[in-house]
């Protein structure tokens, strides 16, 4: 899973790295450092892409073998309601959807500064599991749509967040590699000629840069859903849950309904399950 997750990481980290080299007004350093980082990137990537593919046969049989064993059975009880009836899915999905965007709401405040991005994966994750649980109602609930349209646009926030972070923590270990030589240098030259640490100040630029372009994501992030900004997305999901389960009371007003390309403006309650 970490070849792969690396390997993904090299894709978006240089398809970054090529729009910078291909501004106009990139200066000299930076451009310098750019085209060193994609160097050793591409180099290393071809190593890991050889791993990923070996790592990838060896294990697929025994892993499919596991998954149609766990895929073929139920292994977690019904839960009943207290009449003792299976509680539909309808009702289960809208108490999964309450308990995860309650706990979203809560990580996305959490999101202050670019050298504190912990909860943002973690709400990452959260996203990434709603869109899970909505996706297969697309058909049977249309307002499902809207809602995993939005979803998927706070998903991208974060990973690009997340991109911009694991690039940032590659360049800085190639500062410290770039600096390690840089001083070994110094030694055997004893200091006779002065070698300049030109790819120390290359790469700690394109950090700078990485940084800035973060700052800029955590700032959309900011204005477009925290606080009072994010109240329309959040009272989405109560009517959504009225749709869900339309025994169960509307907590907040929804608001108006967005116009989306092949939705209707409104939707009647569906009862699943």
């Amino acid at each position: 899973m970490e070849a792969t997750n690396q390997g993904r990481d090299d894709e978006v980290h240089l398809i970054w790295l090529d729009r910078q080299i291909s501004t106009r007004r990139l200066p000299t350093r930076d451009r310098v450092g750019v085209q060193m980082v994609i160097d050793t990137i591409r180099g290393e990537h071809h190593d890991e892409r050889a791993e990923i593919d070996t790592k990838i046969r060896d294990k697929y049989h025994k892993i499919a073998a596991k998954l149609r064993a766990r895929l073929t059975r139920a292994t977690t009880a019904p839960r009943l309601d207290d009449s003792g009836r299976s509680r539909g899915f309808g009702v289960a999905t809208v108490d999964l959807l309450e308990s995860e965007t309650r706990d979203l709401r809560s990580l996305l405040e959490q999101v202050v500064t670019i050298d504190q991005l912990e909860p943002s994966h973690r709400a990452r994750l959260i996203v990434k599991r709603v869109r899970y649980v909505l996706e297969p109602l697309r058909k049977p609930v249309p307002a499902c749509r809207r809602a995993i349209k939005r979803l998927k646009a706070l998903q991208d926030l974060l990973g690009d967040l997340h991109d911009m972070e694991t690039l940032e923590s590659r360049l800085k270990a190639m500062v410290r590699q770039a600096a390690g030589r840089w001083t070994e240098q110094l030694v055997v030259t004893n200091g006779s000629g002065m070698p300049k640490p030109d790819d120390c100040y290359a790469l700690a630029a394109i950090v700078n840069r990485v940084r800035r372009e973060q700052q800029r994501t955590l700032d959309r992030l900011h204005r477009q859903w925290q606080g009072d900004a994010a109240e329309p997305f959040y009272r989405m999901f109560d009517e959504l849950a009225g749709q869900l389960d339309p025994s169960r009371p509307c907590e907040t007003p929804a608001p108006p309904a967005e116009e989306i390309a092949d939705e209707p403006a409104a939707q009647e309650p569906v009862e699943i399950g």
